[in-house]
């Protein structure tokens, strides 16, 4: 299974590209933050770009997908990327759960 479930705040407001959305959320207890690329399709990155914003919190359901890339050197490069499936606004007045059929 290849599911991962995080919770955390925007660090900026996301960047929407057509039928994308992408955001990045600071995930961590203490000093220690991790930042976390998101990646969203479809309706659901219609809505993320709507109400989003940066510093709200949110859940995110996901899967984690491995990509490749060669870049103008020639060198093959390699990226992880979290794809959400299901984001849920945790605060503000919009806390309804919004989900989109995971991508491939």
């Amino acid at each position: 299974m290849n599911s991962v479930h995080l919770i955390g705040r925007l660090g900026k407001d996301p960047k929407v590209f057509g039928n994308v959305t992408k955001f990045t959320i600071a995930t961590g207890e203490g000093e220690y933050t991790n930042w976390v690329p998101i990646t969203v399709f479809g309706k659901l990155a219609a809505l993320c770009g709507e109400y989003l914003a940066k510093g709200r919190l949110v859940a995110i359901e996901a899967m984690v997908r491995q990509e490749s890339y060669t870049t103008k050197d020639g060198e093959k490069r390699y990226d992880t990327v979290v794809v959400a499936n299901r984001v849920s606004f945790l605060d503000g007045s919009n806390q309804q759960p919004a989900e989109e059929p995971a991508h491939n």
